[in-house]
């Protein structure tokens, strides 16, 4: 981790004097009001507690050490699933005040600002730190909780997989590299759910749910077409014509029901791929144990969708013919 006192020496063109990198990146600042901007994705499935934040407010506090921090400050932004936002102008309102608040956490920002003098230059600068931290539970709460349709949700699963990102605006990229450092730091130490096998599949019929109801439908169409109109197959216009009728309806009717089906299939699946989870009160434990569903019941969901969809084709293709369309 760099101290901050390392200075490469650069040429400038023009006159051949040397100048520590860090005063040119000062007076850089100082000419054109720029800032240079850092930012990581991260993607893997946290468990995220208080006192996991306590210990990254810690480490932060305990990295400005190492330099001359003139002022800190830290403001922390808490979202929940009910719609509801908390702001807190310090840690330690945060700490103080964030348990009265009773609600499942959707996501948390907290941003740092430091006005630091590094040993080379004579003016403070500015840095700011911000690290935003999601919750699956509480974004899918909040589908549930607005009824949200398969578009809506099909357009989070994009945002939901970054679950963690930090982002730091500085001036010397020594300091920018050390905070960048201590947050890499800190997020590996965090729990984390494993994505294993059980996963994968949750994950495969979470999105082709619709797909595997509606193949199973298919097929169970296709198959008491034949078996009700083979016997009495024609090469006749009129016959041909029935059997495409009878088809098309039931194709119809079965597409419809088993898209439906199977989406909802689909959600109890969702239901059991990893999650981020962020953990400020008892409510995040009790929305997590309502989203949740089991693995049997997963599997029951999608058992009933095909099972209906079949049906569904079979009741189609029977009715027609009794008509005698």
């Amino acid at each position: 981790m760099s101290d901050g006192n390392e200075a490469t020496e650069i040429v400038l063109s023009g006159t051949g004097s040397e100048i520590s990198f860090q005063v040119y990146q000062d007076v850089y600042n100082s000419i054109t009001g720029h800032r240079e901007n850092l930012s990581r994705n991260m993607f893997d499935f946290h468990k995220v507690g208080f006192d996991d934040l306590k210990s990254l407010h810690a480490q932060m506090e305990q990295m400005l050490e190492q330099y001359a921090c003139e002022a800190s400050g830290c403001s922390v932004v808490v979202r929940y699933s009910d719609g509801r936002t908390d702001s807190f102008s310090s840690f330690e309102r945060f700490e103080t005040l964030s348990g009265a608040k009773v609600g499942c956490v959707e996501n948390l920002e907290l941003s740092y600002e430091f006005l630091i003098v590094l040993p080379k230059t004579k003016e403070a600068k500015t840095y700011k730190v911000g690290v935003f931290l999601m919750s699956h539970v509480g974004l899918l709460d909040r589908l549930n909780r607005s009824n949200a349709s398969d578009l809506e949700r099909n357009m989070m699963n994009d945002l939901m997989k970054i679950t963690a990102r930090f982002h730091i605006e500085y001036v010397d990229v020594s300091v920018a590299r050390s905070i960048e450092a201590q947050l890499d730091e800190w997020y590996r130490g965090l729990k984390k759910e494993p994505l294993i096998f059980r996963h994968k599949i949750a994950r495969f019929f979470a999105t082709h749910s619709g797909q595997v109801t509606k193949f199973a439908g298919f097929v169970a169409l296709i198959s008491i077409t034949w078996y009700l109109f083979l016997p009495s197959i024609s090469s006749d216009t009129s016959s041909l014509f029935k059997i495409l009728t009878v088809f098309v309806a039931s194709v119809s009717m079965m597409t419809g029901i088993g898209y439906g089906l199977g989406s909802w299939a689909g959600r109890s699946f969702k239901s059991l791929s990893p999650m981020a989870f962020i953990k400020l009160s008892n409510a995040d434990v009790e929305t997590k144990s309502s989203v949740r569903q089991s693995y049997l019941k997963s599997i029951g969901a999608l058992v009933l969708a095909a099972v209906g969809t079949i049906s569904v084709s079979l009741l189609a293709t029977y009715v027609a013919s009794l008509l005698g369309i």
